[in-house]
Formats: structure tokens, C-alpha cells, sequence
């Protein structure tokens, strides 16, 4: 059983490096290119690819700031494990 879900994790593993990899080639956008392989492999909301696009390069392109590949990942965990707005009362 251990060893099932440990190749298991591996071929996902596998399969999402070598997507990013290709879109990262297809986009020239690593935060894309990271969302765009979390997509393939798992059902999440396509409107995350798009609010990537401006951690392309850092921030905007500037290459400045933070790996967009970095804010592409932390992207993907707070869309899964996130706060949602519905839990907090605004005044």
C-alpha cells in the first residue's frame, strides 16, 4: 500500500514538471506555466491561470520581486487551503 501511493505521488510529481516545463515554452510565463500544469492535474478554477499573468517575471514583467513560478505554486495552495471571505464579517 505504501509503495502504491508513493509512485502514485511520483507520477503526479512527473507529470506536473513536465507540463509546467512545456507550458512554460507554450506561455513564456512561469507563474502561468506552474497554474496551467496544477490545472491538468487537478479541477481548479481556470480564472487562477488568468490572475497569474501579472507575477509573469517577478511582477509585471519587471523581474523584480518574487519568482513567478514561486507566486504561480503559492497561488494554487491558497486557491486549495485559503481563507474565504464568507468566514469573515466585514463592516
Amino acid at each position: 500500500m505504501q509503495g502504491d501511493l508513493s509512485n502514485l505521488k511520483n507520477k503526479i510529481l512527473e507529470k506536473a514538471y513536465k507540463r509546467g516545463y512545456y507550458y512554460e515554452g507554450k506561455y513564456r510565463g512561469c507563474s502561468q506555466a506552474v497554474v496551467a500544469a496544477i490545472l491538468d492535474l487537478f479541477n481548479i478554477d481556470e480564472i487562477v491561470f488568468k490572475v497569474a499573468s501579472g507575477f509573469s517575471g517577478g511582477i509585471a514583467e519587471e523581474a523584480k520581486g518574487t519568482c513567478g513560478a514561486f507566486s504561480g505554486g503559492v497561488m494554487i495552495i491558497s486557491y486549495i487551503f485559503g481563507r474565504d471571505l464568507v468566514h469573515y464579517h466585514l463592516s
